[in-house]
């Protein structure tokens, strides 16, 4: 009769905790012994929850409590984790408001205890520091969250550590483009001295000509002289004063 009464154990573990007031309710209505209270647990866990309690020992999970704490560390979501669920939760189609609002409230509920929010004061900096949290660039915000770990700090703290990141990352910035631009002036002066010294050899050695026709006195190519014809002999090759059939007349 009573296995009737009792709820299943949810499958989003965010509902845990409030799955564990309702049986305990159950329990005191229907002033249900402590002996018993385990072994009516147990058969409305998951399958997963009933994996995970084989760790325990029989006579520790003869103990509601003992059954109760297990769970709860087992299935634990962190602050994050209770803040995301709270603001992207959604009313589902066969979900009635009421039962929505009582969802939301529950998440906020759990997302505070995790926060170890008892007061007023704790409360506003809680907010602040999820507010100056939604602010941050992506690469200081995951160094923040690193060093944060589970918990949360305090806008304070956060602000600080945001401070020492920025300036760090400015720094590194600024030096690496200090040596990059030291490394373009080391390579254009490497490139202008090479360029100065082929100049150099090509004047001594008479590799660069000037002018078009390759200067006075300077050798034609080989493709330039097949393109001149001998007025004397009408060959390809020579002009008429270095004709060599026309030269003992010429010198006659």
């Amino acid at each position: 009769m009573m296995r009737h009464v009792l709820p299943k154990m949810p499958a989003e573990s965010a509902e845990l905790p409030r799955f564990f007031e309702t049986i305990e309710k159950l329990y005191v209505m229907y002033a249900v012994p402590e002996v018993v209270q385990a072994k009516l647990l147990i058969p409305l866990l998951t399958a997963q929850a009933k994996f995970l309690v084989n760790r325990m020992t029989i006579e520790e999970m003869g103990k509601y409590d003992e059954l109760k704490q297990f769970l709860l560390a087992e299935y634990k979501l962190t602050l994050r984790e209770y803040k995301a669920r709270f603001e992207s939760a959604t009313k589902t189609a066969d979900e009635m408001y009421t039962l929505f609002a009582a969802r939301l409230r529950n998440l906020l509920t759990y997302y505070l205890d995790s926060g170890s929010v008892s007061d007023y004061k704790t409360l506003i900096e809680l907010l602040l520091s999820d507010r100056l949290k939604g602010s941050l660039p992506q690469g200081i915000l995951n160094y923040v969250l690193t060093q944060e770990g589970e918990g949360w700090y305090t806008s304070t703290k956060m602000a600080s550590l945001a401070d020492v990141y920025a300036n760090n990352r400015a720094t590194m910035v600024g030096q690496k483009a200090t040596e990059v631009k030291a490394a373009k002036v080391a390579a254009a002066g490497i490139s202008t001295g090479s360029s100065a010294g082929q100049s150099f050899r090509g004047a001594r050695g008479g590799q660069f000509q000037s002018g078009r026709g390759g200067g006075h006195g300077g050798s034609q190519s080989p493709a330039r002289s097949n393109k001149v014809k001998c007025y004397a002999c009408g060959e390809w090759g020579h002009i008429a004063m270095d004709c060599p059939q026309d030269r003992p007349r010429g010198r006659g």
